[in-house]
């Protein structure tokens, strides 16, 4: 029997519309709470409802159907927030084409990484960033 727990890694990056870039990383606790919900957590704590922010999400899975919603509840109650997800990889379940719709729909640009953006992600906050490894960036 397989006994791995995916783990999924996220780092957010926002950026306020005055040019102040703010980031944190948040990791899930499996059976509990998802990163991306730990992640909205935080940012209903740092934002206004009203504040115009770009946020780019460097993710090891794209979001499960649960978490999809939960974005796009957020987004709609943070109108002015706008949201990139980079995945590393798809997270797969059967009901994950309903998520990627759903976050469509909600104008959230969401891609697979490619070479780059890996390299843009550990460039920014792997090097120089004791607490997070090589391996949590690319798992």
């Amino acid at each position: 029997k397989n006994h791995f727990i995916r783990k999924t890694f996220l780092i957010c990056e926002a950026k306020a519309e005055n040019g102040d870039v703010y980031s944190k990383h948040f990791l899930n606790r499996p059976q509990k709470d998802h990163a991306e919900s730990l992640c909205i957590s935080w940012l209903r704590k740092v934002i206004e409802e009203n504040e115009v922010i770009n946020l780019t999400w460097y993710i090891s899975y794209t979001p499960c159907f649960k978490c999809a919603k939960t974005i796009v509840e957020f987004l709609q109650e943070y109108e002015k927030v706008t949201l990139n997800i980079l995945a590393a990889r798809r997270y797969l379940s059967k009901d994950v084409k309903k998520g990627w719709d759903m976050l469509e729909e909600e104008t959230v640009d969401l891609h697979i990484m490619k070479m780059n953006d890996y390299k843009t992600c550990w460039t920014k906050y792997g090097e120089n960033d004791e607490d997070i490894t090589r391996e949590e960036i690319l798992s």
